[in-house]
């Protein structure tokens, strides 16, 4: 298994988003089963909406 894979990496989220300072209200976590990754896909893009987030350098990539 990969070093830097986490299976718990779902639920740990809220806190990453809680503890960045960068969100107001609540977190809510929901799980979604899709198929394919691909663009459009909501894991893909909200994927790349995080790796957006670390490149700014406003969410440290150590955390996730």
């Amino acid at each position: 298994m990969d070093e830097a894979s986490d299976g718990q990496m779902g639920r740990n989220f809220g806190v990453y988003f809680k503890n960045s300072g960068l969100f107001k209200g609540d977190v809510k976590i929901f799980s979604l089963i899709e198929t394919e990754y691909e663009p459009g896909k909501y894991g893909y893009d909200r994927l790349h909406d995080l790796a957006g987030l670390v490149n700014q350098g406003k969410l440290d990539s150590a955390g996730i």
